[in-house]
């Protein structure tokens, strides 16, 4: 029989906030293969970092590898501070995402399958400033 030790109580996630610019944590990213097209995809999992601790919503976004989504995919690597050189070949692990921070803008829309509700869904991804690193990101 397994036991455990309970845990104190941890705050409510806030499960929207509004349009506006935010840090995000990368919590997961995983390898796939799109089912309509056929063509490799990343998709994400972030945690919004709220100024005050709290713990905010997540946010769902994927990047497909096809040639006129590499805009999204150079926006969101620059984000993360990598540097996007134009024609470069790149090899993506989505291991090394886990764990990195970015700044994004982020929009609210209605869910796809409850109608009543809204979410939250990334807009834009944001270039990190000249020197700016994972830890530095004012928020």
């Amino acid at each position: 029989m397994a036991t455990y030790t309970s845990g104190p109580k941890q705050a409510p996630r806030t499960s929207l906030v509004p349009s506006g610019e935010y840090l995000l944590e990368v919590l997961n990213a995983e390898d796939g293969v799109s089912e309509k097209s056929g063509n490799d995809k990343i998709e994400l999992k972030f945690e919004v970092v709220l100024p005050d601790g709290e713990p905010g919503p997540i946010v769902y976004d994927t990047l497909v590898f096809v040639a006129n989504a590499a805009w999204k995919i150079d926006q969101f690597r620059a984000a993360i501070g990598e540097e996007v050189v134009e024609g470069e070949e790149v090899e993506v692990n989505p291991d090394d995402f886990i764990g990195k921070r970015l700044r994004a803008r982020l929009t609210q829309e209605r869910d796809r399958t409850d109608k009543t509700k809204k979410r939250n869904r990334i807009g834009s991804y944001l270039e990190r400033k000249p020197g700016e690193e994972s830890d530095d990101i004012p928020f």
